[in-house]
């Protein structure tokens, strides 16, 4: 009977000490899983900024250029406007002094 009772603390010490040792490794695994973790968020983090930095670097450019862009469209167009409103007023001039000499001819 001592004989059985010793075989089985001696198995029951064997498991705890898998058990254990599994719970080590366990842990051991967890703990790198993590620290692997931790460096990829830094790394994310350090890239990050320069990252966005560089994003909103090319939106600027895209809007600037686009505002270059309207700006030339609204220039031409200003220019086109004042071509027409000074045709209108040589027109409007012309018509005035037309009347007026004649005007001057029937008086």
């Amino acid at each position: 009977m001592d004989k059985l009772l010793n075989s089985i603390r001696e198995a029951e010490k064997k498991a705890k000490a898998i058990v254990e040792d599994s719970q080590k490794k366990g842990d051991k695994a967890v703990s790198d899983a993590m620290e692997r973790a931790k460096q990829m968020v830094k790394r994310a983090e350090s890239h990050a900024p320069s990252e966005i930095e560089a994003r909103l670097e090319e939106r600027k450019k895209g809007l600037a250029k686009a505002i270059s862009q309207i700006g030339e469209e609204g220039k031409k167009e200003l220019a086109k406007l004042a071509k027409s409103a000074q045709a209108g007023t040589d027109q409007a001039v012309a018509l005035i002094l037309k009347k007026f000499e004649e005007e001057v001819k029937n008086a």
